[in-house]
């Protein structure tokens, strides 16, 4: 027997799977027993308050996967929100609904586009700097002191607000009395 105060290994991947699987039956059942979204409501707000006390207060932080979990998760989210679109678009084409077919060719073509939208730009950065790298490299620099952003200052800025003074269009007449260079020079007198 092990004391209290040392719990087991919780077992990361039993609970995803289990989470997943509940995930499947919402997207894949809810279009055709809308029922099934109260159930899974109650289910889910039930497994939050339980396992957000226990991954908080009991259990330590050591299956921390730098958001690998959360990659697989949402494929897997993206690929179940697809089949629930075609089950309800199969399910509308077997009723012979002739308006409300064709009307869902434009969710499956969104949520299609989407989803490749999704694998192209936002996996990117988890899938080659996990957290821990990250977290490493923010105590590094946090230890250094201070960091100087000098080098980024004024780079990222469009050519409108590089510029002290203020750019207007042609047609207009009327120029404001207080330029930005007199705004910027009254705010660093306030400040001193």
């Amino acid at each position: 027997l092990r004391p209290i105060s040392e719990p087991a290994g919780f077992k990361f991947t039993q609970v995803a799977a289990n989470a997943v699987l509940y995930f499947m039956v919402l997207f894949v059942y809810s279009p055709m027993a809308p029922i099934t979204s109260w159930v899974m409501a109650v289910c889910f707000i039930l497994l939050i308050s339980g396992y957000r006390h226990q991954l908080i207060y009991i259990y330590p932080n050591e299956g921390d996967s730098g958001g690998q979990i959360w990659i697989g998760f949402i494929g897997i989210m993206q690929t179940c929100m697809l089949i629930a679109e075609i089950t309800i678009t199969g399910y509308l084409a077997l009723k012979k609904a002739a308006v409300a077919t064709p009307l869902m060719t434009p969710l499956l073509v969104i949520t299609i586009l989407f989803n490749f939208y999704i694998r192209q730009r936002h996996f990117k950065v988890p899938s080659r700097l996990p957290a821990r790298n990250c977290l490493k490299n923010d105590l590094k620099n946090q230890a250094g002191g201070e960091m100087d952003f000098d080098f980024v200052s004024r780079k990222y800025l469009q050519p409108a607000l590089q510029s002290k003074e203020d750019v207007y269009p042609d047609n207009l007449n009327v120029k404001p009395s207080v330029t930005r260079a007199e705004a910027e020079s009254d705010s660093v007198s306030q400040t001193v």
